[in-house]
Order: structure tokens, then sequence, then C-alpha cells
């Protein structure tokens, strides 16, 4: 060991047998022992037969002012027990390395009875244990200066706790730690650097495993075992590089900081341990490794656990992230993320992201996604901006909805890439009529696959959107408030598509046993079997206009419907306008909604069709009248826009004749009730006639 040489002339050797010897900080050997106290004097205590305890008296005792260095390193009141028959404890005095480090070394355990201190290193001073530290029920660290212990702990009671305290550092390697109790760093900086052996820590009822306090620091490349369940506290800041394997759940709970770039493990590949972020502050993995080993599900309850580098969660059981919680996504090579590289094409983990959880990507990455569920919380970037590749990558279905919460996916440049299409799975149950709010944006990427629209849900695209594959709806609402500018086609097959946005005018919409609405603009469409409601707005209690640059047609199963009247004085209505192309009207079936028709007199004209410069093909199934609610109105095809017949390319309703006095009431209470049935949401109010 450096600085440990041969005897000089003034080593001292004594044997001790069951008696203890008193040091004083100031002591002055007496005869027996010798008479030179200069500093260098080594103290060996060797060949004892009984338990031996070395009681060191306080600095500064009144005696004089002569010290052996080591000891003044040590408080007052600490046991050192020496097993029988073992060689003893050497105490080096002064500063015989190069480091004037104090050493401190035996095969033996050294242990104290709390509450007390153990070791008590001052400010300036340090010390080296070579010998496992055996705690009893537990103790203080107090380290100012510094102290390493080299062959980790032994034989510590379960339930005690182990406090580093004092502003300095106390590096514990090479040995095992085994404890069934609590580990704090209390205070300064605590160092576990243990090399290919492992912290063994096993948890105990209502306590932390690890205790990190505001202020302290944790770092170090050992490895940590955690034996059984428990929670690692960090109020401080933790740094650390060596694997964590669990034995059971795990609760990190972080409201200071914590890194760690090692691995984390779920022993056996159990699938059943629970990893869980709790705490306001935030826990950073950024592994070497090419994807965590963790198997078991993983929560994020609060604050923030960050994916950085290579991490990337490859064989979860699920990742959950609940209110108050956020995943973040961070600053990899382009392709890491949630669950790796393109190449790997991890698609088995499921996310969950409850109502006020939150899951972003960095603007510098793309991060590929498996099956994901919105039950109200947020898919987002972390920064403005989406590289060119895209910020989500899509791999399988997004099921959304059926709570109170609306599902929100706010991220830029997300690619749908889940093979024979991206199926968003949308259940009804939000508050405002929403249930998945896309104000992020859909683009294309190395992957493009259709939109699919399934559940009885709402949802609606809010951004621009350029992905080339096509849209389809097959049951549910979708709103396209946005715009959909790819080239892909859009059909709906069941539930309703409603544009009040744009919708790419180089393409036509294909409705079959389906609804088109809305008060934006489309390129065209064609209905079999489908319901066409011009200007109707699901955000909106007013008629409105939907606008056509091509050709419009309905069969003869189709149903064009329009509202009358909504506004007070009873004369608006719902209207198709087209600015290129045919309307063909294909013996379909005219439906209207009637409001505030009350206040219409005879001759109002009502337009609800604008085919442009080319007249209108064809006629509704009802011909030249049609009567609801009591009143009659005459239909005229290719009028303009004032009735008059055969001048232009209009479809008008001429306010023919109206209900008798004695049905005024009757008609007033079904247009309010017609009119609060629309508004409380869905189509089926309608009158029909």
């Amino acid at each position: 060991m450096a600085g440990h040489s041969a005897k000089a002339a003034n080593t001292i050797d004594y044997f001790v047998s069951g008696t203890d010897l008193h040091l004083s900080a100031g002591y002055s050997p007496n005869s027996s022992l010798g008479t030179n106290n200069a500093p260098g004097v080594d103290v060996v205590l060797s060949n004892s037969n009984s338990n031996t305890n070395l009681t060191v008296g306080p600095a500064g005792d009144g005696q004089n002012n002569d010290k052996f260095g080591t000891l003044d390193d040590l408080y007052t009141g600490v046991t050192i027990t020496i097993a029988a028959g073992q060689p003893l404890l050497t105490l080096y005095n002064g500063a015989p390395d190069s480091t004037g480090t104090n050493i401190v070394e035996s095969n033996n355990s050294v242990s104290g009875a709390a509450p007390q201190d153990l070791l008590y290193v001052e400010s300036g001073a340090g010390l080296v244990l070579q010998a496992p530290l055996a705690f009893g029920a537990g103790g203080n660290l107090d380290i100012s200066g510094t102290a390493a212990l080299t062959d980790g702990f032994a034989n510590v009671v379960a339930g005690a706790t182990i406090t580093k305290t004092g502003a300095g550092t106390l590096t514990i390697s090479v040995g095992t730690v085994s404890m069934a109790g609590t580990l704090v760093a209390g205070a300064g900086s605590l160092v576990l650097n243990s090399g290919n052996n492992n912290f063994n820590l096993n948890g105990i009822s209502n306590t932390d495993m690890i205790d990190v306090s505001t202020g302290a620091t944790l770092s170090g490349t050992g490895g940590i075992n955690l034996q059984s369940s428990g929670t690692l506290g960090i109020a401080g800041s933790a740094t650390f590089g060596g694997v964590i394997t669990a034995s059971g759940s795990t609760v990190f709970n972080v409201t200071g900081s914590a890194l760690l770039s090692g691995n984390l493990v779920a022993s056996g590949n159990n699938t059943t341990y629970l990893l869980t972020k709790t705490g306001t502050g935030t826990m950073t993995i950024a592994s070497a490794n090419e994807g965590l080993s963790y198997t078991g599900p993983v929560a994020v309850n609060s604050g923030t656990l960050a994916l950085s580098g290579s991490s990337y969660f490859a064989s979860a059981a699920s990742v959950t992230i609940n209110n108050g919680g956020t995943l973040s996504l961070l600053d990899g090579n382009g392709n890491r993320g949630l669950y790796g590289d393109p190449a790997d094409l991890l698609v088995g983990v499921p996310t969950i992201i409850n109502a006020g959880g939150l899951l972003e990507v960095d603007n510098s990455e793309h991060a590929k996604l498996g099956a994901l569920t919105l039950a109200g919380g947020t898919l987002a970037l972390s920064s403005a901006g989406a590289n060119g590749t895209g910020s989500f990558i899509l791999l399988g279905t997004v099921t959304a909805g059926g709570v109170a919460a609306t599902s929100t996916m706010s991220a830029t440049g997300m690619v749908l890439s889940e093979t024979n299409g991206t199926i968003f799975n949308v259940s009804s149950g939000a508050t405002n009529g929403i249930d998945l709010d896309v104000t992020g944006s859909f683009i294309p990427g190395f992957s493009n696959t259709n939109l699919i629209k399934e559940g009885n849900g709402v949802m609606r695209l809010t951004n621009t959107n350029s992905y080339t594959a096509s849209t389809v709806v097959q049951a549910g609402t979708l709103i396209v408030s946005g715009s959909l500018t790819g080239t892909g086609g859009a059909s709906a097959t069941g539930g309703t598509l409603e544009v009040d946005g744009l919708l790419n005018t180089a393409i036509s919409a294909a409705i079959t046993n389906a609804g088109l609405e809305g008060s934006g603009k489309i390129g065209g469409a064609s209905l079999t079997s489908g319901t066409l409601s011009p200007g109707l707005n699901s955000s909106l209690s007013t008629t409105g206009v939907l606008t056509s640059t091509g050709s419009v047609s309905l069969d003869s199963n189709s149903k064009f419907a329009v509202r009358l009247g909504l506004a007070i004085s009873g004369t608006d209505s719902d209207e198709l306008t087209l600015t290129g192309g045919t309307v063909s009207l294909g013996n379909s079936s005219l439906q209207l909604t009637l409001g505030n028709l009350g206040n219409a007199s005879v001759g109002t004209i009502y337009d609800i069709i604008n085919g442009g410069s080319n007249p209108v093909v064809g006629q509704f199934s009802q011909g030249g009248t049609i009567l609801a609610g009591g009143y009659t109105f005459d239909i005229d095809y290719n009028t303009n826009a004032a009735g008059a017949a055969g001048l232009g390319d209009y479809v008008t309703l001429d306010l023919a004749a109206v209900p008798e006095p004695q049905t005024w009431a009757m008609m007033a209470a079904g247009a309010g009730l017609l009119m609060l049935m629309h508004r409380g949401r869905r189509r089926a109010c309608r009158s029909t006639v």
C-alpha cells in the first residue's frame, strides 16, 4: 500500500486483549507505549483474542496541541469493532501516501451503534477504509473532507438507515453493498463505483432504498441491484452510469434531477415489474445501449422522464403517461426515440397517454410509435418545427376518445406508416364534442399509408396535411377544418366526412352509404346512397355554403339535405356552389330542416344550389313541389338567383304556402326542438320529406 513502509524506529507495536484503548486527540504516549509523538508514528493493533474498542477523543480537549492526524479525522463516540481472532486494524497517522490521505485498513469490519456518526472526516482531511464497514443499526457517515470505502458494507441490520452527511465526498467502490434499508445521500457527494459488483438493496415498507436529499449529489458507475420493490428518492441531483436491475416494482421519485447513462433491466426479463416515475423533477436516461432492456410496464405519473441518445424502450410491456407526467424524447441521431430507429420496426410496445399526460419529441428527432392510445392525452413537439422525415412515425393503430377530455395530436410532421393503412379508432365521449383534435399535421415520409377513420367519435384535422395517401372514413365523423393538400383520394363508406376547410380540389370525394357536409371547399363528389349536406358545420349554428371546384353527382338512393331559415329573418338557407363542373341530381331525395320560417313570407326565395356556369342536370325525386312542416315550396330548376325560371343554373325553393294559423304554435315548438337537437349534435334530427 502506498506509504506503508517497513516499521521505523518510531513504530510502536502492542497487543490488546479484552480491553479498551482510549486516545484523546492530544494524547501523549506513556513510557509503556514509547515517548515519540511526532507526525508519522504508526499505531498498529494486532493479534487480538477478543473484541477491542478504540475510542477517539474530541479535538481540542485541552491536553495539548499534538494530534494523531488520522484520529483527528474521526468523531467522538465512534466505536470500531474488530472481530476476535482476525488481523486487526491499522491506523496510519499523518499522511503516509502521496495524496495526503489518512488510511484505515483491515480485513475486518467496522461497526457502530446508532444513533451516532460512524465515521467523521474533517474538511481538508481524507480517510480510506479497506475493510467492509458493518453498520449494525445504521448511522451517519459525516464526511466534510474525503473518504473512500474500498470494500463496501457488511452485516447491515435490516431496516437500518445509512446516511452520508457533510459537504465532502464519500466514494464506495470495489466491494458489494448489501443492505435491507435505506442508503441516504444527505449532503455533499456520494459516489458508487463497484466495478463488476452490485449494490444489493432490499426495500423496506414505506421507505426509500436510496434517498438523495436536496443539495446532495449521487454519482458513480457501479451496478445497483434492487432486490425487492421500493423507491429511489432523488430530491437533489443524481448522475449515475451503472446498470440498474429491478427485482420488483420500482419508483423513481425525482423532485430534483437525475441522469442515468447505464441500462435498466428487469431481473429475469420479468414483464410485471412496474417502473414508475413520480415527483416534479426530470429524470433523463441517456444510455449508450441500443435500446433499454427493461421488460416490465413503465408509468410516468408526474414530472418528466426524458430519453436521450440511443435510449428507447425496446422491450417494455407498455408505457403509460398519466396526468401531470411527461415523456420527452430528446437529441438522438435523428432516428432514435421511444421505439428505435427505422430499421428496427419495433411496433409491439403499446403506449397510453391519459388525460393530462404528454408525450413529446424534440424537433430534431423522429420517434416511432406502435399501438398508441390517447385517452385525453397529448402528442406534441417539445419545440417548434419538425425535421424533414417526420416527428412521430405512426406504425400502429391510434385509439382515442371515450373520455370527457379531448385527446390532442399537436406535433407537426407526423407520418402515417401502419401497414394497410393507419387506423384512427375514435370513440365518442368528449365534453366539447371533439374526441381527437389533430392540431399538428401529417406529411409524406419514407412510408406513407392511408388515414382510416373508425369508431363513433369525432376526429378533427385543423392544420395543413400534405400526406399523399388516401383518406377513408368508415365510421363516426372526420372534420377537415384545415386542409388536405395531398394527391390521395378521399372517401367515406360510413359515418360522415365534414369539410369546413379545404379538400384537395384536384380530387373528387367518393361517398357511399355515408355523409358529406361542411362549409369549406371540395374538388367534387360522387354520392351513392349517401347524404350531401352543404353548409352544415358542426361548430356553427348558422346556414353556410359548400363550394366545389368539380362536378357533384347523386344517385337515386342519395339525399340532398339543407336547412332553411336559421336566421331570425327566416330567409337564409344552406347552399351548394360550383365553380366548375356540373351538378347531377339523379332523382335523389331533397331533405329540409326548417328554422324560423314563421318570419318569412310567401314568395321568399331560397337558393340551395348554384351551378356556376353550367345548368343543373336532372331533378329531385319530389319533382317540382315539396311539403315540409306544413309549408309548401316550389322547386325551381335552372333559375337565376331570384328564382326566375330558365334564366340561370340555380336550384331554388319558392315559399308558396304557409301553415294555417292554428298550426303555428305546434310548428314553432317543433322547429325549436329540431334546432336544439341539431346543436346537441347530430345529423339524425333533420326533418325528412
